[in-house]
């Protein structure tokens, strides 16, 4: 998730005479928001649509998939700036990066030796689309799936919140 600091301000007349009353009338509610990009650390990557987690798998197959948050090195990434406006993604336990098996819809996520380079296209509310460079295709939790092991594969970018993904330091 993007850093976001959120600001609020309720601004009102302290003193509760009428002359300062007058002179200082209450004021609208101000809210002001922050939001920062994503920078390189390390990150927990939570789904928008499920709250499921970037999660890889611990066996000799090291598939990509939606988990309950189980805070396990499995499912922490190192956001790494691969010095040309894209990011590598390098999972914490395995130190494998995160990889497409394929360029089209339904190509699986699965870590990987070499990096692969992800653009990560934050919006203004803090998530973010982790995008296949060269394409409109983006990193989709199949149906926004809360089960344990859902696949997370590429799919056409369509602005669905299961293709929304927050990244929360760690």
């Amino acid at each position: 998730m993007s850093l976001t600091g959120i600001i609020h301000g309720v601004h009102k007349a302290r003193d509760q005479n009428t002359s300062s009353a007058s002179k200082y009338p209450p004021r609208p509610f101000v809210s002001l928001q922050f939001i920062m990009g994503i920078e390189p650390g390390k990150y927990q990557i939570k789904n928008h649509a499920s709250w499921t987690v970037l999660d890889e798998s611990t066996d000799d197959k090291h598939i990509i998939h939606g988990w309950q948050q189980t805070n396990q090195p499995n499912q922490h990434w190192d956001v790494i700036d691969s010095g040309s406006g894209a990011f590598h993604l390098q999972n914490v336990a395995s130190k494998l990066f995160l990889h497409a098996d394929g360029s089209s819809d339904g190509a699986r996520l699965v870590g990987a030796p070499q990096p692969s380079p992800w653009y990560l296209d934050q919006q203004p509310n803090g998530e973010a689309y982790i995008l296949f460079p060269g394409t409109n295709f983006a990193a989709d939790l199949d149906n926004g799936n809360v089960a344990d092991g859902t696949t997370i594969h590429l799919w056409n970018r369509t602005g669905a919140k299961q293709q929304q993904w927050f990244f929360e330091k760690v």
